[in-house]
């Protein structure tokens, strides 16, 4: 190719490039995720009542597997 006054494609240096972009796309989203989330928004009003799912089940610690269950009838 060289003799044709092409030059050829460096796909080493394609490659490398790749992993690069690829090794900075994988560190940008391990920080992403180490990041602490917010906390979901409530209305003030609000902040001090439980959620309802937590008054209507309950965790049965006497099982292995900690099956939720009902508290009411």
């Amino acid at each position: 190719m060289s003799l044709a006054g092409m030059t050829p494609k460096d796909h080493r240096k394609d490659n490398i490039n790749f992993i690069k972009a690829k090794q900075e796309e994988i560190k940008h989203r391990i920080e992403e995720e180490a990041k602490p989330r917010p906390e979901p928004f409530k209305l003030k009003k609000f902040a001090q009542v439980p959620s309802k799912i937590s008054s209507i089940m309950t965790i049965d610690t006497n099982n292995e597997q900690s099956v939720l269950k009902p508290s009411r009838p």
